[in-house]
């Protein structure tokens, strides 16, 4: 599946999931009455900070080990245009497109289990953004990512994906612009729910998601990913039609 069918049925479904209302629902006849349904492309920018770290045990050693993001993206490009409605789907609208340029830094560390580095600091990659929602209560959710080839270095980095990235949902909104604070999650797109979140990938995604769940680089006696504290990123975007 094309990454612009991935995006439109991963809204679709968190459209319905988010109870934005049902398509036999009354509000779906006000589509009209709601501009973010009619506009056929939104251009903007999008910002996002997030820096958190983990750590824990090696189990059967005496060594810690630690894990620490320090990611920010700002004044990124967004670009999106209206897919046309779906007649199965009355009161829904989709935008998909892109992101990229701005400004993307990366300077992710691990410590501890030999020393390593990922950095990075120039424009985000192209990568996909998508918007969705429904008419009647005219709310939306924007997901944006961003993604950087990250320089490694050190022993820790060795074997270690290095194409780095963010990507962020918005809680539901009825604003074309926020700025808000969201969690941060192993697994984030906009399915998530509507509260929104940010999620991470590449570096020491995988070492940093089990030193939070598990405190320790194993599994042993590990909190769910929903009940894990991955920490907060702040968020910002604007859009405009047009």
């Amino acid at each position: 599946m094309v990454p612009r069918l991935i995006v439109f049925a991963a809204i679709v479904g968190a459209a319905c999931a988010a109870g934005f209302v049902t398509a036999n629902s009354p509000a779906a006849t006000q589509a009209n009455r709601c501009g973010l349904a009619s506009y056929k492309s939104l251009h903007g920018h999008a910002s996002m900070t997030y820096i958190e770290s983990a750590n824990g045990v090696i189990p059967g050693t005496p060594h810690n080990v630690a894990v620490s993001f320090n990611r920010q993206a700002s004044d990124v490009a967004v670009h999106l245009k209206k897919l046309k409605a779906n007649p199965r789907l009355p009161g829904y609208y989709v935008y998909v497109g892109g992101s990229n340029g701005g400004s993307f830094a990366v300077d992710d560390a691990n410590t501890g289990d030999g020393e390593g580095m990922m950095k990075a600091n120039g424009p985000s990659v192209p990568t996909i953004a998508g918007l969705g929602g429904h008419a009647g209560p005219c709310r939306y959710q924007l997901s944006v990512s961003f993604r950087i080839r990250a320089k490694p270095s050190g022993p820790a980095s060795s074997g270690y994906p290095t194409m780095v990235g963010i990507t962020f949902t918005t809680p539901q909104s009825k604003k074309l612009s926020g700025s808000t604070i969201v969690p941060g999650a192993y697994d984030c797109d906009i399915t998530y729910g509507t509260a929104g979140c940010a999620g991470f990938s590449g570096s020491w995604t995988t070492k940093f998601e089990m030193l939070k769940r598990c405190g320790a680089t194993s599994a042993g006696q590990c909190q769910s990913p929903e009940d894990t504290d991955f920490g907060d990123a702040t968020i910002s975007w604007s859009l405009s039609p047009g």
